[in-house]
């Protein structure tokens, strides 16, 4: 089986973002603690945003800036848009997964930190799948 190192690369940016964004929501959540559920889901998912977006075009920049420019702009075009849909499908379901089940986890009482590393274990696994399998299917990233 032969690896896409492209879409490795990938994988491994989406993973340190998600990783920063644990980091940041788990935190705001437990800092969070004595506001209502919806309050602390919506603060907590938010400021993970904030974290996973401001990480992922950095990462994204230093892996590929040396390639996209030996490509022509079109092609560049075109694989970012790829990119960008399927990172937009993958925060679709993401978003929904993360907010249900924090949300849920609070209601039942677990604690903030706790309830926000569970959920987002749980999101951050359906969104590196759809992600990759997105990815995978519009066969962007293909080997060389």
């Amino acid at each position: 089986m032969k690896i896409n190192h492209k879409l490795f690369r990938m994988n491994r940016n989406l993973i340190i973002c998600l990783l920063v964004s644990t980091a940041v929501s788990t935190v705001a959540a437990q800092a969070m603690a004595g506001y209502a559920s919806y309050i602390n889901t919506t603060v907590a998912v938010a400021l993970g945003y904030t974290a996973f977006f401001g990480t992922l075009p950095v990462l994204f920049w230093r892996d590929n800036r040396s390639r996209y420019s030996q490509m022509d702009r079109k092609s560049v075009r075109h694989e970012l848009a790829k990119v960008m849909s399927s990172i937009g499908i993958g925060e679709i379901v993401y978003f929904a997964v993360i907010w249900l089940t924090l949300y849920y986890l609070l209601e039942i009482g677990i604690e903030p930190y706790q309830a926000a590393l569970i959920a987002k274990v749980a999101a951050s696994a359906v969104y590196l799948s759809v992600v990759s399998v997105i990815l995978k299917a519009s066969k962007t990233f293909q080997p060389a």
